[in-house]
């Protein structure tokens, strides 16, 4: 085999990464969860997630997210954080409980991505790549670009659940 060239380096990207408190009615979103985790369209181990999910547009029309989402585009509209136009491509729940965890994984097709957190565990989302973590504590939201991987730092050691809202934004072009 002849090789021509055999680059490996590094390039600089621009990223977003937001955090910050939501009051949010934790125990609509927990109830919803719970449901959506036993339907037959869930996602319960078969993801990134080694725990309970809900299917991943299950809170997509839900009018309760929708007011969230309202308050994260008035943030990022007002303060100029991306220049491209942003629709909700899918939003879902999340159930961990002792010993479960999130793999390291990214959204890269998406512009941005979100958690917000509905209970709180001794447990941090971690980025890697910009050394930055986040509590798993209720009312916490981060919103990040898309292509960052991000992570659980360990597994839960409590008897206690972790739930969460995940969501992605992708480009909305209009034609």
């Amino acid at each position: 085999m002849k090789i021509n060239k055999h680059i490996l380096s590094t390039i600089k990207k621009d990223f977003i990464f937001l955090t910050g408190e939501i009051n949010i009615d934790k125990d609509y979103f927990i109830s919803k969860i719970e449901k959506g985790i036993k339907e037959k369209n869930n996602l319960n181990h078969r993801t990134n997630v080694s725990g309970y999910m809900t299917d991943w547009n299950y809170f997509n029309n839900d009018s309760e997210f929708t007011r969230i989402l309202v308050r994260i585009m008035n943030y990022i509209e007002k303060h100029s954080v991306i220049d491209r136009k942003v629709k909700l491509e899918n939003v879902w729940g999340i159930k961990e409980n002792f010993s479960d965890r999130t793999k390291l994984h990214d959204h890269a097709k998406c512009i941005l991505s979100g958690v917000i957190y509905l209970s709180t565990v001794d447990q941090k989302l971690i980025f890697p790549q910009i050394k930055q973590e986040v509590s798993s504590k209720e009312g916490n939201v981060v919103i990040f670009s898309g292509f960052l991987e991000h992570g659980t730092n360990e597994r839960i050691l409590e008897d206690k659940s972790k739930y969460a809202l995940a969501f992605n934004l992708i480009e909305h072009i209009d034609f």
